[in-house]
């Protein structure tokens, strides 16, 4: 009887973790396209990176990015989340994964 316990919490926490993985594609892609520029394929890479480690300061950038407000700005978005806040800035890793060997 126990196995069977088992097999069904196993399935219930997988299939869970399926769904959980699906939503957060779907909050990627719907926050994505509440932009107000276009974004580039760098940009959208950047700006995922910031939504999968969540910090208050991602948030920041990444509302910074989407409504373009750190376009004309000398030191751009992290002059505008980091220049005037409290938030703290810290280094985001793996973007360079986001931008091509060629540039």
């Amino acid at each position: 009887m126990h196995i069977y316990k088992f097999i069904l919490l196993l399935s219930l926490f997988l299939f869970t973790s399926f769904c959980n993985e699906k939503t957060e594609v779907q909050n990627l892609t719907a926050l994505l396209e509440t932009a107000s520029v276009e974004l580039s394929e760098e940009g959208k890479c950047v700006i995922s990176l910031y939504h999968e480690r969540g910090l208050e300061s991602d948030k920041c950038m990444i509302d910074c990015m989407l409504n373009g407000e750190g376009i004309n700005i000398g030191g751009g978005c992290q002059h505008i989340c980091f220049g005037y806040t409290d938030l703290k800035w810290e280094p985001l890793p793996k973007t360079e994964n986001c931008f091509s060997k060629n540039e």
